[in-house]
């Protein structure tokens, strides 16, 4: 259980940095995944520093979780 955790805290840290300094490349994500899955909702992109914070933390507070047990 721990192991997930963390792997999940690892992809919302990498989102999260993304969408903050790099939304260019989620936006190249984007168009390669969007033949496979839907596409990202513009909203994210729009408010991409709040999203890319709010993931940084949700992924900082699994990282915490996750190493105390």
């Amino acid at each position: 259980m721990v192991i997930i955790i963390i792997l999940i805290a690892v992809i919302a840290l990498i989102f999260g940095l993304l969408f903050l300094f790099s939304p260019q490349a989620l936006k190249k994500m984007n168009k390669k995944a969007s033949k496979v899955i839907s596409k990202t909702d513009e909203s994210f992109l729009k408010n991409r520093i709040a999203v890319g914070v709010i993931l940084i933390v949700a992924s900082l507070i699994m990282f915490y979780i996750g190493l105390r047990n």
